[in-house]
């Protein structure tokens, strides 16, 4: 078990409390509320937010959790006696470490050890599909293993001629997920919504969110994967073949893969996953598969996985080992007093709200409608507003031209928020108009600045936003070269919107499918002549984002929407990092467009 923390006002802390939010007001996934989590994924999150959901959290933590472990010990029942309590002791050890990708290991163990297995009775078959659904519904990650997993075992049983246990476990599948997403307040007409926005999310992921590892981290994943492959040729060499060696090989390949492109894509917290994982899967898959064998040279890839984050996260093994027996006692403890948790939270809330008061906003807004922009939803959380969140709620996470476009629509429809908090901050030196590029313009048709409060610009909605877009005039359009210096053409004092589309190469789309794609750097010296380099997002780039006035800080947009934009831009140089130039096409094509509607008086 593990019970949420207070709540707090950072970038973690906002998603966690904003899905909290989400689920105690009801709102659709894929609709109101687009994000890598589904809508059980609350229960996952680190903080509370007062007694908000807390009863299905407690049941959550008491009763799923107890399932889940229920599970894992099934699973494990036929592995030798010391494989089994090993393999039980690490999970109680490290799955706190790394608790929400924890539950990809658990899909995995799931699959393999019932679902892959003919000889397991069918009820346990059917009870698996049944907790594998609501696994599911945590995070859209789950659901992509999970399904993959099912539709494995449901192809075996097919080509095996065993067509009742086939059809059982796909269509028990299904019907579970339909019963969990009904479950949780969800509407069955929004499922496919949810699927089409979370491979939106999928789709961009990776230009938008990735970052790189450090070389001893990269060596040591690349000898994971290497191991990883070595275990599955044994599989099939071993087992001579037959449909269920296919199977297991297909989907611990395909579970392998993910675990790989989860790590290294965003390549921070997430490799702790890679390495936790393998550990566990280790321990536990080879007895497994191959029950015979004394020895298993699987067991050597789970070894570097802990290395591996014995060295990602220095202290952190050590302390792990201290934390588990001191959860334990304090899980029994919370048991003891159960009953007085949900109040124990609404005090915490209240505490957190006590050192987090935004009194001028508080008076300004009273119960009216309010979002925030970019990522502290906590504070409009914590001081009690009326949070009418867009759907991809942070806009780092609106990092494709569809998911930009989601919130434009919010923000043009009747549900739009009488007032927004703002702060202009971006995500890993992206450029400071890429983050809901479509939307940031359009503010200035619709809103007006009224005054700061600890950093935080407070904008009040006094018009409708139009649903047609801004007007825009072609000032050039050119074929550019990776490297140029490029001069921003003058624009009569109207803001300038840039649009450059790039193309992988060979090499570069290689590269994108089984690692991560390269990244892309804009170097701007502005009109007073300073000089900085941000991050582009490709995707971004080529439907386009407001590049003059250079809106740098809170006050610039502030400016902006008064229609004086102070900062113009000189020229720009569009580039890749080292060794990354060579996965791109060299050549781009590069347009630069007016805005009449918008004016900015900006310097020359």
């Amino acid at each position: 078990m593990g019970f949420p923390s207070p709540p707090r006002t950072s970038i973690d802390a906002s998603w966690n409390e904003a899905l909290v939010c989400a689920a105690g007001r009801t709102l659709q996934f894929g609709k109101d509320v687009v994000f890598t989590y589904g809508p059980w994924g609350y229960l996952c999150s680190a903080y509370h937010v007062g007694d908000v959901g807390a009863g299905p959290r407690l049941a959550w933590e008491i009763i799923g959790k107890f399932l889940i472990a229920a599970g894992l010990v099934g699973c494990t029942r036929r592995l030798p006696f010391i494989q089994q309590v090993a393999f039980l002791l690490a999970c109680i050890w490290l799955a706190p470490v790394f608790p929400v990708s924890f539950y990809l290991v658990v899909i995995g163990i799931s699959v393999v050890a019932v679902l892959l297995r003919p000889d397991e009775p069918r009820w346990a078959q059917l009870a698996c599909v049944f907790l594998l659904a609501f696994l599911s519904l945590l995070k859209f990650t789950d659901l992509v293993l999970a399904t993959f997993g099912v539709c494995v075992a449901g192809a075996m049983y097919g080509r095996m001629g065993k067509w009742r246990p086939s059809g059982a476990i796909v269509l028990g599948y299904g019907c579970s997920l339909l019963f969990w997403w009904a479950a949780a307040g969800q509407s069955l007409g929004n499922i496919g919504a949810y699927v089409g926005s979370s491979l939106e999310i999928t789709r961009g992921y990776a230009n938008a969110m990735g970052v790189d590892e450090n070389p001893e981290a990269y060596l040591t994943g690349l000898a994971i994967v290497g191991g990883w492959l070595l275990f599955l040729f044994d599989i099939l060499r071993q087992r001579a073949r037959t449909i269920e060696s296919l199977a297991q090989t297909l989907f611990l390949g395909f579970n392998g893969f993910a675990w790989w492109k989860y790590a290294f894509t965003r390549a921070d917290a997430h490799m702790d996953g890679l390495f936790l994982a393998s550990f566990l899967l280790a321990i536990a898959l080879p007895p497994m598969l191959f029950p015979h064998r004394r020895w298993h040279g699987f067991w050597i890839v789970g070894l570097i996985g802990l290395l591996g984050f014995a060295q990602n996260e220095p202290g952190e093994l050590a302390g792990s080992l201290e934390a588990a027996p001191a959860r334990i006692l304090d899980n029994l403890a919370s048991l003891a007093r159960v009953r007085t948790i949900p109040e124990r939270w609404k005090a915490e809330l209240h505490a957190a709200s006590e050192g987090c008061r935004f009194p001028e906003t508080d008076k300004a807004v009273g119960g009216s409608s309010i979002d925030l922009f970019n990522f502290d939803q906590g504070i409009v959380i914590l001081n009690g507003l009326n949070y009418t969140p867009r759907p991809v709620f942070q806009s780092y996470s609106a990092y494709t031209p569809a998911l930009s476009r989601l919130n434009l629509s919010f923000y043009q429809s009747a549900s739009a928020p009488s007032y927004v908090l703002w702060r202009q901050e971006v995500l890993d030196r992206r450029f400071p108009t890429m983050d809901d590029a479509q939307l940031v313009p359009e503010m200035a048709r619709s809103y007006v600045p009224l005054f700061v409060e600890k950093h935080y610009l407070l904008l009040k909605r006094v018009r409708d936003m139009p649903a047609q877009p801004l007007r825009r005039i072609l000032l050039s359009e050119s074929r550019s070269r990776l490297g140029d210096v490029i001069a921003v053409p003058p624009s009569n004092g109207m803001p300038l919107w840039l649009q450059a589309r790039f193309t992988l190469n060979g090499m570069g789309s290689v590269r994108a499918l089984l690692y991560k794609p390269p990244q892309l750097s804009m170097n701007v010296v502005s009109s007073d002549g300073e000089a900085s380099t941000w991050r582009i997002l490709p995707g971004v780039a080529a439907d386009g984002f407001l590049l003059v006035p250079f809106l740098n800080s809170t006050s610039e947009f502030a400016e902006f929407l008064r229609g004086r934009g102070r900062m113009g831009i000189r020229s720009i140089q569009l580039a890749a990092p080292a060794r990354q130039d060579r996965f791109w096409n060299r050549e781009f094509v590069l347009r630069f467009w007016a805005m009449p509607e918008l004016s900015t008086n900006l310097p020359r």
